[in-house]
């Protein structure tokens, strides 16, 4: 729904707006709250990738570190085309367990290939270790999922609340949960502490909700029992 539909909800548990709740305020704490709920999701899923994308960037000559997407909140995967045609999954390692020389190009290309590439991950870039990298057009690809809390009426990604006709991402029955938490900040801020504590509990309960929700959005996965004459050829 758009925020003026939570807006309005807001209003009505708090029982105040204009200036002594503006929708403004009220953006600046919806956008807090879809923050914290979307890591909530992010770590309850199952096999289901919640606001999930992919990306590119061009591997450059003698270049190895790079910088991830500016709206990743976490990595699936990486792929490398080093040799500018085939895609190499790019291996995780942490330079403290390599027990080899890397401190040098002569290192890093005398104990790495381009057919299997590691990267070391931190803060907002990565590191890569291979053979010699050369210029590749969109020869890095991410599967990540993103740090957004909506989008906004052109159907564009946003990563704050600015607008009535934004809306957020998460499914609409558990959006109730940004109001509360936004109602419960307003009542924070006057010392109202029973009415944020009943915000408390009814957002925990939306929570707990949301998360037995997207944990469950694929199916089990089925598998097919053998039976011991099935598997006769493994003896």
């Amino acid at each position: 729904m758009q925020l003026s539909v939570l807006h309005d909800q807001i209003s009505f548990l708090t029982n105040v707006r204009n200036s002594e709740y503006t929708d403004a305020q009220m953006n600046v704490n919806l956008t807090r709250w879809a923050h914290l709920l979307t890591t909530e999701v992010l770590d309850s899923m199952d096999g289901w990738d919640f606001q999930f994308d992919t990306g590119t960037d061009d591997l450059e000559k003698n270049v190895r570190e790079y910088t991830f997407p500016s709206e990743l909140l976490t990595i699936k995967k990486i792929q490398l085309k080093l040799d500018g045609t085939n895609w190499k999954e790019a291996t995780l390692f942490d330079v403290s367990e390599s027990g080899i020389p890397i401190a040098s190009e002569t290192d890093i290309t005398t104990n790495f290939n381009n057919d299997e590439p590691y990267i070391d991950m931190g803060g907002r870039s990565f590191y890569i270790y291979s053979g010699t990298i050369t210029a590749v057009s969109d020869g890095i690809k991410f599967w990540y999922t993103e740090e957004v809390v909506g989008t906004n009426n052109a159907g564009a990604d946003i990563t704050v609340f600015a607008t009535d006709t934004d809306k957020p991402n998460l499914a609409e029955s558990f959006q109730r949960g940004l109001v509360y938490g936004a109602a419960k900040d307003y009542f924070q801020r006057i010392e109202m502490t029973e009415k944020a504590v009943e915000m408390d509990r009814e957002l925990e309960k939306i929570i707990a909700r949301m998360k037995d929700f997207y944990s469950h959005r694929v199916a089990d996965r089925k598998y097919r029992m053998m039976s011991a004459n099935d598997m006769s050829d493994y003896d």
